[in-house]
């Protein structure tokens, strides 16, 4: 099987960690905290990496994770399979992808994004009072290992045989599935955690999702050593959405 990528992912290639390390909390983001303190509110953060809404989307990604993007595979047969989701006129992003959760060097680069991320709201924060304003971070939404979302039109499978060969160590794909969204979130929980902001973490999946994220980290917290993710829940939107339409 050949795999192309929308970009070599050589990590000489990728923007370097000074320039990663440079990124500050944005104007936006400052404006959005005065605004909650303004009206003495408490504010939690959303990270949109390279998983939002079980997908790589065009709109949301930083640049960086551009780098990591699988855009097709060519089976053995020859056949050539898009790894990707184009969805006209969808106000979350045209370009679906589906970065991969096990590439280690993209999981550093968004580590260091949201602990610098993080830093910089510790530094608003002290010249600004130090209300404690950012109270917490959702560090994954909806997230997904191996498809794009069937309700975005996508469903395209995804193993990359150079990040999937630990699958052989687990008892069924699913547990391996359940083990890289795991660790994919606690990555982007310890880096709120190592920073000098630490906050709650969480994460929401969607109800629809194949990895039973909530058991599996409530069992790390239990029986494996701990967990950096404090809580995480099932996002009910769709079905909200569905039975308002039925009742």
């Amino acid at each position: 099987m050949v795999l192309r990528y929308k970009e070599p992912r050589a990590l000489s290639l990728l923007p370097s960690g000074s320039r990663v390390r440079r990124a500050g909390i944005s104007p936006i983001s400052k404006k959005l905290i005065g605004w909650t303190e303004d009206a003495a509110l408490k504010l939690e953060l959303i990270w949109f990496g390279s998983d939002s809404s079980g997908a790589t989307i065009d709109r949301r990604v930083p640049y960086f994770v551009y780098k990591h993007i699988l855009v097709e595979k060519t089976q053995a047969d020859g056949t050539v399979v898009p790894l990707m989701v184009k969805n006209a006129g969808a106000a979350y992003g045209v370009y679906w992808y589906l970065a991969d959760k096990n590439d280690f060097s993209l999981r550093a680069l968004e580590k260091t994004a949201v602990k610098n991320m993080m830093n910089h709201v510790a530094a608003y924060s002290t010249a600004n009072g130090d209300k404690k304003t950012v109270i917490g971070v959702d560090v994954n939404n909806e997230g997904h290992v191996t498809a794009i979302r069937k309700g975005t039109g996508g469903g395209t499978v995804y193993q990359n045989p150079a990040t999937w060969s630990a699958l052989s160590r687990f008892t069924s794909s699913t547990s391996f599935q359940v083990r890289t969204m795991w660790e994919h979130q606690v990555n982007l929980a310890n880096a709120v955690k190592e920073s000098n902001y630490p906050v709650w973490t969480r994460s929401n999946s969607n109800s629809g999702a194949k990895q039973p994220n909530v058991p599996y980290n409530e069992h790390v917290r239990t029986d494996g050593g701990g967990t950096s993710v404090d809580f995480c829940g099932l996002d009910l939107i769709v079905e909200l959405y569905l039975r308002e339409r039925t009742e």
